[in-house]
């Protein structure tokens, strides 16, 4: 049977049972978390809209909300790398905080891995994209993006053959 907390002497009101207790400090702490992460993922889906409109500025600012709210996706990272790259003029250069984020969550995703590499190709890191391009190739082969990544970064350090034989 359950164990019982008394509370006070003799002349206490009631009893508590402990594991009531604790079922009722588990349930307000769960509700909590899911509230966080329904609001979290309301301002996620408004940044989405925000995307959908081309209104970057506004789509960044309500990722980096959503992911102060609940940091625990990769993918508010990335969308907030994405809409930075967009405010930037379609490079990804303002967005490597975002990025190195993104993939220190997910370092095995191949768009995240396309991303950094179209933004060390923007900032003229040939061998960097070449390698994250290459690490894009591995995990989604189908992924043209990956593929227009590398043989870019090849042309940049002007490995022409290879550049060409990318796809």
């Amino acid at each position: 049977m359950a164990e019982v907390l008394e509370l006070g002497g003799e002349d206490a009101p009631g009893r508590v049972f402990f594991p009531a207790l604790v079922a009722v400090l588990a349930a307000a702490a769960m509700a909590t978390l899911h509230g966080f992460e329904l609001y979290a993922g309301y301002i996620r889906g408004q940044a989405d809209q925000y995307m959908l409109y081309e209104n970057y500025r506004g789509a960044a600012e309500l990722y980096e909300r959503a992911d102060d709210i609940l940091p625990a996706h990769a993918e508010v990272p990335y969308n907030l790398a994405m809409a930075r790259a967009r405010i930037e003029g379609g490079t990804p250069d303002g967005s490597r905080e975002s990025i190195d984020l993104a993939l220190s969550r997910r370092p095995d995703d191949a768009r995240i891995l396309v991303l950094g590499a179209q933004m060390h190709l923007a900032l003229s890191h040939h061998e960097e994209a070449a390698k994250r391009a290459t690490r894009a190739i591995e995990k989604a082969p189908s992924l043209l993006d990956a593929h227009t990544a590398q043989s870019a970064a090849h042309v940049g350090m002007k490995e022409y053959e290879r550049a060409a034989s990318v796809y």
